[in-house]
């Protein structure tokens, strides 16, 4: 069964990103027997992007495409703008597929591996 959770406001500071970001992590672990990618976050905060800075954590290489670049246009596949991040805790490893909104710092971010159709 697919499933939809939504964080939202329009008040910034309130802790959507954080929560949203936690719950991500959280259920792609939790599920992470039931399927090779269980969660994707989407970040639609165009303007920031505090959600992909919070995946990624390091921002060291450039990061080819971003959501806002499919809004506006500049590339014709959303898949594009899917990022994979991959956690191990003991032997265990577990994914989540995240988008890229960052547009603003697209040469401060770093990926695992970007998703593709190929997976």
């Amino acid at each position: 069964m697919k499933k939809i959770l939504i964080t939202s406001g329009t008040k910034g500071g309130t802790g959507k990103t954080t929560i949203a970001v936690n719950m991500a992590i959280i259920l792609a672990y939790e599920l992470r027997n039931r399927a090779q990618y269980p969660v994707v976050l989407i970040d639609l905060g165009l303007d920031s992007g505090t959600a992909t800075l919070l995946m990624l954590g390091n921002i060291e290489e450039k990061m080819p495409y971003t959501l806002a670049d499919y809004f506006m246009g500049k590339i014709p596949d959303p898949l594009s703008t899917f990022y994979v991040k991959t956690w191990q805790i003991d032997d265990d490893t577990f994914k989540l597929v995240f988008t890229a909104s960052i547009s603003q710092y697209p040469s401060q971010v770093k990926v695992d591996s970007t998703y593709s159709r190929d997976y």
